[in-house]
């Protein structure tokens, strides 16, 4: 029963059964003898693969009791397989590994053995093909299935469920254990076989001319061959089913068909090796992939059991989680679980997720990834190589904005490769803020003064002025330019790590120079019909000026000269010219009293000292009241020389009067 698997020619070609995987052995008589098989067989085997498998790497699905799915740890170097109850494993070193269930031995016995080239599966017991064409077989004994028959030139062998069979190099066929319904015994004259299988119950051999036949039990036509079916390369069979693999690559089924084991599915094509399990069926494609039908209710068709649909017949390849078997060399179909020699492309379950962090964190990439190990990576960005990234996840110390683009990684393994969906970096830069205290007054004669904002990211900042006639900026160096206010904003643009921070902005004013007035005008005295001139010095920017008598603006008394002439006695008083600046500001002038020589009154007044230069308020008072005194302005003085008289020109008639001074800032 079992699978049939066009292995390597080197020398040998090897085939594998379920029950009794079958393998064949081409010594160099029988590639003498029977050139136009061998041709056939050539034809099959050298088709090439699509994902070259690695050596010994396994696969399987289906049920798992007893471990059956279990690969022993370090397990390598696997050329051949087979399976039943158990799995079994020829490795290229020429010994076996079994595991699954070690009933009779079958596990522990199987270290005993070397210089083996072809191995098959029975049910509960296995048989060996050894390099010197000798046989030999353990498990279960109950009918006699492992007792060897004295055999030599052995080019091939399968086993049953409880009987097992050998292909001698001169083209017969030899069987041993349970002999019911026939299965041991070949028809008479039976020749010229190159190739042989064992089902269950029955046994099947393969003609040199492409021709197949069956012996045993016939209880669902399973030793009935199709009466047209020709040109076979290679034979397999199941428990109560037979299966053929054409020349052309296509399949032929027949026998038990309760879970559609024997209903090839429509299209399958390209097929290299067939095996047969013990109600499945198991084909290997040129292209290294896998496509199963049948019994289905442990997963052996699918690797995902069912119950409500126990069986398949699709050509579509086996996937495990999504991902199909590939790379395949060989395959084997057990009780209720397949085993191939191939692997899982990698498959991502799990895709790397975008992210958006701030400049300076430590972002990570990551998937989810199963297949066939080892699995290699490679980190992409923007399509381009990530140096040294090469590990499952990707992560980026201390992430600058020129890592921001789009990541991929591609998994790779002997059995193909996956690129991940793309996952996008973004880098955000920092924020920042500038520091920026408020400008003192300046006045428009001020010496260049220096600017002292600061920026949280430590970054420079500039400045610039909106109003250059008031003030200019060079560096952070204010320069004052003229009267008035100005706009200073600071400014600081970012860089690779910092977002550009928001201006801060501050308000300059600039004072003009108030005019000062230099020499004041002195009083004087006149006769009637006399002439006189008043006048004062100032310094400043753009002087006006203003004459006034007694407090009073004298109408076009507006340069630093006041002339009057013919004058009269109403032209006595106190003078004072108001200096004002284009620039700003404007001062007052001391009084220059006039006297008329013929007015002999007498007048009241004060004598001030302090420091020359000195402002005085000057204030009168007629009556003299503590704490409620009504004191009046008579006038404003700048101490012009100390002790300095003040007349009170508004005094006669007057019998007393009060004064006092009020120094003015």
């Amino acid at each position: 029963m079992k699978p049939f698997t066009l292995g390597e020619l080197s020398p040998q070609l090897i085939k594998q059964h379920h029950f009794d995987p079958m393998q064949i052995r081409l010594s160099p008589s029988q590639v003498t003898r029977d050139v136009t098989g061998l041709l056939l067989m050539l034809c099959l085997l050298l088709v090439p693969m699509a994902d070259a498998a690695m050596p010994g790497t396994l696969v399987a699905w289906g049920a798992a009791d007893y471990g059956k799915r279990n690969f022993p740890a370090g397990l390598s170097g696997v050329t051949a397989i087979a399976a039943g109850r158990n799995t079994v494993a020829l490795k290229n070193d020429g010994t076996v590994v079994v595991w699954g269930e070690d009933n009779y031995g079958m596990v522990s016995l199987a270290v005993s053995f070397s210089g083996v080239s072809a191995i098959a599966a029975g049910s509960e017991h296995a048989v060996a093909l050894k390099n010197d064409g000798t046989v030999v077989a353990w498990g279960r004994n109950t009918y006699g299935q492992t007792d060897v028959p004295s055999l030599v030139g052995v080019m091939a062998i399968a086993a049953g469920g409880i009987h097992s069979v050998a292909l001698r190099s001169n083209g017969t066929v030899v069987a041993w254990g349970y002999s019911g319904n026939g299965r041991t015994t070949a028809p008479v004259g039976l020749s010229s076989v190159k190739a042989i299988a064992a089902g269950d119950d029955h046994t099947v051999a393969l003609k040199s001319d492409g021709t197949v036949v069956a012996w045993g039990l016939n209880n669902s036509g399973q030793t009935t061959i199709p009466a047209d079916l020709s040109g076979v390369a290679a034979i397999a069979g199941g428990k109560y089913h037979t299966v053929a693999l054409k020349t052309d690559g296509t399949v032929v089924a027949w026998g038990g068909n309760d879970y559609q084991q024997a209903t090839v599915p429509a299209g399958l094509s390209g097929v290299t090796a067939i095996a047969a399990g013990y109600e499945h069926t198991v084909a290997l494609k040129s292209d290294g992939s896998v496509v199963v039908w049948g019994n289905n209710r442990s997963g052996q068709t699918t690797g995902t059991s069912t119950t409500a649909f126990p069986f398949i017949a699709t050509a579509n390849p086996v996937t495990l989680d999504g991902v199909a078997v590939s790379g395949a060399t060989a395959i084997a179909a057990g009780d209720d679980h397949t085993v191939v020699i191939g692997g899982l492309r990698p498959n991502i379950t799990t895709q790397p997720v975008s992210l958006s962090v701030n400049v300076g964190q430590n972002p990570s990439f990551t998937e989810v990834v199963t297949g066939t190990a080892p699995l290699s990576y490679q980190w992409r960005k923007d399509g381009v190589d990530v140096l040294g990234a090469s590990s499952a996840t990707l992560t980026l110390s201390n992430v600058q904005t020129n890592q921001a683009g789009n990541y991929v990684v591609v998994i790779t393994n002997a059995f193909g490769s996956v690129t991940s969906s793309v996952a996008s970096l973004t880098v955000n830069r920092l924020t920042q803020t500038i520091s920026f205290g408020s400008l003192p007054n300046k006045r428009v004669d001020d010496v260049p003064f220096t600017l002292s904002a600061t920026a949280s990211s430590g970054l420079p900042v500039s400045y610039v002025s909106l109003n250059a006639g008031v003030a200019t900026v060079a560096g952070n160096t204010v320069m004052i330019a003229g009267v008035g206010t100005a706009t200073i904003t600071a400014r600081q643009a970012g860089d690779a790590r910092y977002l550009s921070a928001a201006d801060v902005s501050r308000t300059l004013t600039v004072a003009a120079i108030p005019p000062v007035i230099t020499t004041q005008p002195l009083g004087q005295s006149f006769n009637l019909g006399g002439a006189i001139m008043l006048s004062v010095d100032a310094a400043g920017t753009g002087l006006s000026y203003q004459w006034q008598r007694n407090g009073v603006n004298i109408p076009g008394a507006l340069s630093s000269t006041l002339s009057l002439s013919n004058l009269a006695v109403t032209n006595a008083g106190a003078y004072r010219v108001v200096v004002s600046s284009t620039a700003g500001g404007s001062t007052t002038s001391q009084n220059a009293n006039l006297l008329f020589h013929g007015d002999m009154k007498l007048y009241g007044g004060t004598t001030l000292g302090g420091p020359v230069g000195q402002q005085f308020r000057v204030d009168y008072a007629d009556v003299l009241v503590p704490g409620t005194t009504n004191w009046q302005v008579l006038t404003n003085i700048t101490l012009p020389s100390s002790p300095f008289v003040v007349v009170d020109y508004s005094s006669p008639g007057r019998s007393q009067r009060y004064y006092r001074a009020v120094p003015v800032p």
